[in-house]
């Protein structure tokens, strides 16, 4: 009798951990194409472009453009830049307000699963726009920059990268899909492994099913979160280094990678639980 109220204990405590983990999971999943309470700040990376061309040195502004930003906005930048005087920052700061004030370039972006999202930055909660959820979206900041620039200057605006930089992009697709369907089949095996604990009083075959499912499900969303902070870590590092130009601090997303972890030792501690409680189960006493 004893050890049916433990088995009991242990199997109500690894199927509240399992549910605890795909709870979680689902809101890695879903983040920016909800907005609630619940849904807030859940993002990967978040890019502040509330100075976009503020730098500390005037000539490495001067150097880039027409390398880096072509169009009449890098003309209307180099003629700033040659007055050579103490208010090259203030008309920089100034060009930059009415380009704001006329096409509502964003102060900043932040970055999910399916879509990115922007707002003011008086309200870093509330995004005023986000892109239309899609399962061919991925991570490609340079094309967002581009496209809200391009409406500010009235034409079309081209940021030119180094070949290493486009080709991290062009990878950083095919890395965005492989993130999605971690996450999703980690979510998958979360739910297989509630549905599971129905036929876990079959022997052995129900145990086996039980443990497999939560195996892959812990897998899947640990390999998800590693690939996530190992991923947007390398992108912030390579695009702070090769647009030196523009002023676009980024920074990592607490609340995602929190999730994804704590979803992850979720699993872990279900296992745990699972295997203790099937050894309840055949022992001799």
């Amino acid at each position: 009798m004893g050890l049916k109220i433990l088995k009991f204990v242990f199997m109500a405590a690894a199927v509240l951990c399992t549910a605890v983990g795909g709870l979680l999971s689902i809101l890695c999943i879903i983040n920016q194409t909800q907005h609630n309470t619940a849904f807030q700040n859940i993002y990967f990376v978040q890019l502040n472009t509330t100075s976009l061309f503020s730098v500390n040195n005037a000539t490495e502004l001067a150097q880039s453009i027409g390398d880096q930003i072509q169009g009449d906005l890098a003309n209307q930048l180099t003629q700033i830049i040659e007055k050579d005087n103490s208010q090259i920052q203030a008309a920089i700061t100034q060009l930059e307000k009415q380009m704001k004030e006329i096409s509502g370039v964003p102060d900043w972006y932040s970055v999910g699963l399916w879509n990115y999202c922007e707002g003011k930055a008086d309200d870093y909660t509330n995004p005023t726009y986000c892109s239309k959820p899609s399962s061919k979206y991925y991570f490609n900041p340079v094309k967002m920059i581009e496209n809200d620039l391009s409406d500010a200057a009235n034409t079309q605006i081209s940021l030119h990268l180094s070949d290493e930089a486009e080709y991290g992009l062009k990878i950083s697709k095919g890395i965005c899909y492989a993130l999605r369907a971690m996450y999703i089949l980690g979510f998958m095996f979360f739910v297989f492994t509630l549905a599971s604990v129905l036929v876990s009083g079959c022997p052995f075959f129900g145990p086996l099913l039980v443990s497999v499912c939560c195996f892959f499900a812990t897998v899947f969303t640990l390999v998800a979160a590693c690939m996530a902070v190992a991923f947007y870590r390398v992108v912030i590092s390579k695009l702070e280094e090769h647009l030196t130009m523009l002023n676009i601090p980024m920074v990592l997303g607490k609340k995602i990678f929190a999730y994804s972890f704590i979803s992850a030792a979720a699993g872990i501690a279900a296992l745990i639980l699972f295997f203790i409680a099937n050894l309840t189960t055949y022992s001799p006493v």
